[in-house]
């Protein structure tokens, strides 16, 4: 996985990002109907009500960051669905669900939002 962060990314604020690997299907439906802010407020508490259901990576970006993730680096957990957020300062959702039949993303962080391409295995 690759994330870029542009010059202007988050209003010029260091933005902080999730990749949630999910075990277990309820939960994975609950966090796709959550935005980032929910998520970001909540995780501690969702962490208590599906304990052994997630797994979160954490990293935090600054303007012009570009971070590579190799597989080793994030690890190849055995799971339901694997969901992207990030906790930007402007409204919105913020949240992606990637495919897990992809091995390699493109995450792009612009000023107010994000995208995510995928390559296939």
């Amino acid at each position: 996985m690759t994330v870029v962060a542009a010059p202007d990314v988050n209003q010029n604020s260091p933005l902080a990002l999730d990749l949630v690997f999910v075990r277990d299907t309820a939960a994975l439906e609950k966090l796709l109907t959550m935005s980032a802010s929910k998520w970001f407020s909540s995780k501690n508490e969702l962490m208590k009500t599906y304990p052994n259901a997630m797994t979160i990576k954490s990293w935090e970006l600054v303007p012009q960051q570009v971070l590579q993730l190799s597989e080793e680096a994030l690890g190849s957990p055995r799971v339901t669905g694997m969901v992207l957020f990030a906790d930007y300062l402007a409204p919105g959702d913020h949240r992606a669900q990637l495919p897990l039949d992809k091995v390699s993303f493109l995450v792009d962080l612009s000023s107010r939002s994000f995208s995510v391409k995928t390559k296939p295995r």
